[in-house]
């Protein structure tokens, strides 16, 4: 759809320069300085018009009519002239078609290029939090700390973007959507980082979801569930991930960027 609409794009700038152009050569046409003589070579005209060129190189600016009025001036005919005027009008013409017929070209070879590297070389992953992690800073903050969802998901992707990372954050109270996600992801993700909240301990749906995700997964806690109440002791879903950071507050979440980096670079070498 990008691709689509960057090309009808290009198409109307083609056509709004191309009027342009030869709007322009209907008024007096500016030459700059340096491309008069080696014009004038190009276009094969006599040496006699080939010296009063590179003499008019000392002009700041040279329109068409100077072109003609100078050559007159100097000998020539007011018709020959005119033609090595139209000759070079001509010369500069070429000079913007070659421009006008890559631009399109250049563009959309860009735009696959960018579409092949961040389709194929640039790892995608998704961070998943289950419920009440959207209310990060408010809820007991001796166990998960003072600072806000917004702030979690800012370092998350301050990280990932250092790390050449694309990265999405989702967050569902929802048991259904967290499996909804799992399952999207297998077809559009290289890696899952999933906090579960507490669905860890509970959820087997979400856990046979993970299953069907063969590649890398981390499973995160921001507090230590080992310390905490007994029934938090048990994850359903620790079975079915590749690690499991628990305890370190939400620079858990960092170090498990970071090793889902170093886990997915190991796996393209």
């Amino acid at each position: 759809m990008l691709i689509v609409l960057t090309i009808i794009i290009i198409n109307l700038l083609y056509k709004g320069i191309k009027k342009d152009v030869k709007e322009v050569n209907k008024k007096l046409y500016t030459i700059e300085e340096d491309e008069l003589f080696f014009l004038g070579t190009k276009i094969n005209i006599d040496n006699n018009a080939l010296e009063i060129l590179k003499m008019l190189q000392e002009s700041e600016q040279i329109t068409s009519n100077d072109i003609v009025a100078k050559l007159v001036d100097n000998g020539l005919s007011y018709d020959y002239a005119s033609k090595v005027k139209n000759k070079i009008i001509e010369s500069l013409n070429e000079k913007f078609e070659f421009i006008i017929v890559c631009l399109p070209f250049t563009v959309i070879f860009i735009l696959f290029f960018f579409l092949i590297y961040y389709k194929f070389l640039v790892s995608k992953i998704i961070i998943i939090n289950g419920p009440n992690l959207n209310l990060l800073g408010q809820r007991e903050q001796s166990q998960y700390g003072s600072k806000d969802y917004n702030y979690l998901t800012k370092i998350c992707y301050q990280k990932a973007k250092e790390l050449n990372l694309n990265l999405d954050i989702k967050q569902s109270n929802l048991e259904g959507e967290i499996v909804n996600l799992i399952q999207n992801s297998v077809d559009n993700y290289d890696g899952i980082i999933i906090n579960a909240a507490a669905y860890s301990h509970t959820s087997v749906a979400i856990r046979d979801a993970l299953d069907v995700f063969k590649k890398p997964k981390i499973e995160v806690h921001i507090s230590n569930i080992y310390k905490r109440e007994e029934f938090r002791h048990k994850s359903m879903i620790s079975g079915a991930v590749t690690g499991i950071i628990c305890g370190l507050g939400i620079n858990g979440y960092i170090l498990a960027i970071n090793s889902m980096h170093e886990l997915l670079e190991n796996e393209n070498k």
